[in-house]
């Protein structure tokens, strides 16, 4: 998988990325990345919001939302762990890889399902 920053993802993550491309998953970085992107929404309580919302909460801009006003301790580490491992802060970065998502992970493997 490539970064684009100098940041090392967890073991678990990459261990579950040799372990999905062992079962010949296409992108399996990708289909990680995304879903924790969907995963960091949920955590927050945000699961509401348009799943193209994600980039907004990586990109750190300040957005006037309730739920991102006193966010806890935890909260708050889980976005700046998110923002390491998934590199789409950028919305047409997340709405190319929302698209690649779709187009090359098989509904057998993905979690989520949506249209664009």
């Amino acid at each position: 998988m490539s970064n684009n920053n100098l940041f090392e993802p967890p073991d678990y993550f990459t261990d579950r990325i040799a372990a999905l491309k062992e079962q010949n998953v296409k992108e399996p970085g990708l289909l990680l990345q995304v879903e924790l992107g969907f995963a960091l929404m949920e955590q927050l309580g945000l699961d509401d919001e348009p799943f193209t919302a994600v980039w907004a909460i990586l990109s750190g801009m300040f957005i006037r939302h309730h739920k991102l006003q006193n966010l806890s301790v935890e909260d708050k580490r889980a976005i700046a762990n998110v923002r390491q491992i998934v590199p789409f802060s950028a919305r047409f970065n997340w709405l190319n890889a929302l698209r690649d998502y779709i187009r090359n992970i098989p509904e057998d493997w993905r979690n989520y399902n949506f249209d664009l």
